[in-house]
């Protein structure tokens, strides 16, 4: 049995990733992810609460994070759309009442409040 906490992972709920290790688990359950729907993943349990818009999560995919002067196209952000859509159904989300990853409308996503209201 792997301990899927301590030093290295970000826990949100049940949810656990750990960066360096490239691994996330669901209630000590693996996840086979992408590689790309691992970063967006990571990012977003990184950044918390803090809405990260499509625009940014394609520059952090491209490793060109917080830099301003790269174009991002709708094309770039119907792809990020589409990694979500795949990595909230590998987390088991449903988008209208999500446990792990919500949509901040016209904005971009972030984390769910740890507890629900």
């Amino acid at each position: 049995m792997v301990a899927y906490t301590g030093p290295g992972w970000v826990a949100h709920r049940d949810l656990t990733v750990n960066p360096e290790q490239r691994v996330a688990a669901i209630a000590g359950q693996e996840l086979v992810l992408t590689r790309t729907e691992f970063d967006l993943l990571a990012t977003l349990m990184e950044s918390k609460r803090r809405v990260r818009s499509k625009a940014d999560l394609t520059l952090v995919l491209r490793g060109e994070s917080y830099v301003t002067s790269y174009f991002v196209g709708e094309a770039d952000k119907r792809a990020i759309e589409a990694h979500m859509t795949n990595l909230r159904r590998k987390l088991g989300d449903n988008p209208a009442n999500p446990r792990y990853i919500e949509t901040v409308r016209g904005v971009g996503y972030r984390l769910t409040a740890e507890h629900a209201a």
